[in-house]
């Protein structure tokens, strides 16, 4: 397998109250992280002056960075209409907590959280290190107070990467999904109700799979875009699995789901 990350310093650090989250946090989750897969092909996105804590880490045969900064995600081909979306009046009035979120508050959240499944195509395009599999894996991972076990070997060995595999979880509270309108999501899903979101922090299959999903992702982001609907690439993940089950391999975890209404303000832990 190779697994795909990346860290950017976002800004997160000078945010106040429950949203602030210090960059330092991000790099000794990065670090944590390219030590427990020392021996596994990592690519790797960072800014040009992170750098070297990867080759503090890791050896060259089998890691590739590459380099991301606020102006890669400016140029995002979604970044104009994300914008657009995230800086009216009525997308963040859909929740009160959303004001002081990451989402609203900084620039490149959004973009950053949005191009993890392209991030994952352009590795499994390439494949540079011939791997069966690819899966993304938040950088931030290993830090994360909940889900910090999805980043152990032990648990990736129990998902099916034939298929496009994913983690989804209980998620009945809020109006809203991340800052997109439950019942419009729930349209897009071809459901009543959605009980069950999809968490982006890990995810992947065959390179044939990846590139499947990642064409069905943009087509669903440009839909909802258009419709003036905006959330995270776990609202449009979640989307994808309701709609495309034999697509997406589901693995469901239960036992965290009454801790997911604070989670939800906070993001996954890559950005």
């Amino acid at each position: 397998m190779t697994l795909v990350t990346g860290i950017v310093d976002l800004g997160r650090g000078a945010l106040e109250g429950w949203g602030r989250r210090p960059y330092a946090f991000y790099l000794e989750s990065l670090t944590r992280l390219m030590l427990r897969y020392r021996d596994t092909p990592m690519v790797i996105h960072l800014a040009p002056q992170d750098e070297a804590l990867v080759w503090r880490a890791r050896k060259r045969e089998n890691t590739l960075v590459t380099h991301v900064t606020l102006e890669t995600l400016r140029a995002m081909p979604y970044n104009e209409r994300v914008q657009a979306i995230r800086t009216s009046a009525r997308w963040v009035e859909a929740a009160e907590w959303m004001r002081e979120s990451p989402q609203r508050r900084l620039e490149g959240y959004l973009p950053f959280v949005l191009a993890k499944p392209y991030w994952l195509r352009d590795a499994a395009a390439g494949n540079p290190f011939r791997t069966r599999y690819l899966a993304w894996i938040d950088g931030g991972l290993t830090g994360n107070r909940i889900y910090a076990h999805l980043s152990e070997p032990r648990f990736l060995r129990k998902l099916n990467f034939d298929r496009f595999s994913v983690i989804s979880v209980p998620y009945t509270t809020n109006e809203e999904i991340h800052g997109f309108d439950r019942q419009a999501c729930a349209r897009f899903c071809a459901t009543d109700f959605v009980s069950w979101i999809v968490r982006g922090g890990l995810f992947g299959g065959t390179p044939e799979a990846v590139a499947q999903v990642a064409e069905l992702y943009t087509a669903l982001m440009d839909d909802t875009l258009a419709q003036g609907h905006l959330g995270t690439e776990e609202t449009l993940l979640t989307i994808l699995a309701h709609r495309h089950p034999e697509l997406l391999h589901r693995r469901m975890l239960s036992r965290i789901g009454l801790q997911l209404r604070a989670m939800s303000r906070i993001g996954s832990g890559s950005a």
